[in-house]
């Protein structure tokens, strides 16, 4: 609901604490979601492991959307050297594609880091919360 309040840029990041509940029915079930939580109790151990992942993380998506972007601007370079009216608007496209956030191949996370991808702004409808929100509920 308020996703575009988000800056989306791998450089930044925001954590929340999430709550759930199982009902009897094992239906599972979002109670909140609370900006900064509070991780008093929490042991030292997962919260430097969860730091860890986190920065793994960001460190790929930074790494990956870097190399994209840089990998555009000398292909850019090299094909518009000595022209004199160049149209950027095809650039402009390739550069909005580019620089979106998203893990390539080359710099995926370790296997034991605990991150799970539950959703993905470069998939459309339902697939963007691999089955995990049904179509219906999607705002298309």
């Amino acid at each position: 609901m308020t996703s575009e309040n988000f800056w989306k840029k791998s450089n930044v990041y925001e954590l929340h604490g999430l709550d759930f509940m199982l009902d009897e029915n094992l239906q599972l079930w979002f109670i909140e979601c609370n900006p900064n939580p509070l991780l008093d109790g929490v042991k030292p151990n997962l919260i430097s492991r969860m730091l860890n992942d986190l920065f793994e993380i960001q460190y790929a998506l930074y790494k990956s959307r870097m190399t994209r972007v840089i990998e555009l601007i000398k292909k850019m370079q090299k094909e518009t050297e000595g022209k004199k009216n160049v149209n950027y608007e095809p650039w402009r496209k390739q550069y909005r594609l580019a620089e979106k956030n998203r893990i390539d191949p080359q710099f995926l996370v370790r296997k034991g880091n605990t991150w799970t991808k539950i959703m993905d702004e470069n998939l459309k409808g339902s697939q963007a919360y691999f089955g995990f929100i049904p179509e219906k509920c999607v705002d298309l």
